[in-house]
């Protein structure tokens, strides 16, 4: 017995048609759910432990005697050096804190008086330095001058929190979670301007008398030049040939 197919050829391509499209789509949905569904990146050191840039307190403490009178020579230096990185990279204003009820306290106060012109000399305008005062609760206490101000540097969370085991499963190869907190620490610490780990510095020129001199070397007679130099710096050549 033989049928026959009465469905009309445009009818069929379009069923085929969407088939296709059916299947198609089908299969893109499979596709995304296995994108959807990867698993994320591990976990790194830098990841767990990240430099950020924060606004810290700088600090210089200076212990002045009960019968000094100003500041010796090298606590000078220390003020005139100290005052000059605020004047670079401070954010906030210098303040000079000495003791108020201390054996030193005049003394203190005094020393404080020098320590404002000197920062004046180092290039601190004066409306940004501060005096302040602080309580020991002991009298006969040679309590310390601090100069203080803050400025924005690169800081790490705290260390040694060791808030899981270190010991792993054999074959587990992830990193515990204190795993290159001192290296970040210590990199940050050693970071001249943190600004350079946000944006490098802007390019600065091109000295162009040297750039210049150079290419009129080599232009003139850059394949002689190079192999004279050559051979100045080649020590088989000095006294002759090795024999």
């Amino acid at each position: 017995m033989v049928t026959t197919d009465n469905t009309r050829p445009s009818a069929r391509f379009g069923a085929l048609a969407l088939g296709a499209t059916a299947l198609g789509a089908l299969l893109a949905g499979c596709a995304s759910t296995e994108v959807l569904t990867s698993t994320a990146p591990a976990a790194t050191y830098q990841s767990n432990h990240p430099i950020t840039l924060a606004e810290v307190p700088v600090n210089l403490d200076i212990l002045i005697g009960t019968g000094a009178r100003g500041l010796g020579a090298e606590d000078e230096a220390r003020v005139m050096a100290f005052a000059a990185e605020a004047a670079r990279e401070a954010t906030s204003a210098l303040v000079i804190i000495v003791p108020a009820d201390s054996a030193n306290a005049s003394a203190a106060s005094y020393a404080a008086s020098e320590a404002v012109s000197l920062a004046q000399a180092a290039g601190v305008p004066a409306g940004s330095i501060q005096m302040a005062r602080y309580q020991t609760g002991n009298p006969r206490l040679a309590a310390p001058m601090r100069l203080t101000y803050a400025h924005v540097g690169a800081v790490v969370g705290p260390c040694g929190l060791w808030t899981e085991p270190i010991n792993r499963p054999l074959g587990n190869n992830a990193i515990d979670r204190e795993f290159g907190c001192s290296t970040q620490a210590n990199l940050a610490a050693m970071v001249a301007n943190p600004a350079d780990l946000v944006a490098p510095r802007a390019p600065t020129a091109i000295p162009a008398d040297r750039r210049a001199g150079i290419i009129q070397r080599w232009t003139i007679g850059g394949s002689e030049a190079l192999s004279t130099q050559g051979a100045s710096q080649n020590p088989t050549s000095v006294g002759g040939t090795n024999g």
